[in-house]
């Protein structure tokens, strides 16, 4: 598989897979068959907080950037998603209420 393919599928599948994480995130009655919405919420932000760093980091050490320009394109790709990862992270926390605790 080529890096555009790779990004393109991990792309498409995020931004559907985060807009439905989002849909059931704004909706407290959500289920998703037997999982109640508490425990969906703790599957879908543990789910967002593992798989998009792995993805890019495959990303970067599977598909080496050929070039210093290919590596600058790579970079900034990656400085966007992270950003866009860790709101979506933040507002899925926020929607679902989950609260940080300590200890």
């Amino acid at each position: 598989m080529q890096r555009l393919t790779f990004n393109r599928l991990g792309g498409v599948g995020g931004g559907l897979f985060g807009a439905w994480s989002i849909y059931m995130a704004s909706n407290a009655t959500s289920t998703l068959g037997p999982v109640t919405h508490e425990q969906l919420g703790k599957v879908l932000i543990g789910f967002w907080a593992l798989v998009p760093p792995v993805f890019l980091w495959t990303d970067w050490v599977g598909f080496r950037p050929a070039d210093q320009n290919d590596k600058e394109n790579a970079k900034h790709t990656h400085d966007l998603s992270r950003n866009i990862w860790l709101a979506l992270v933040a507002v899925l926390t926020v929607l679902f209420n989950i609260k940080w605790t300590g200890g």
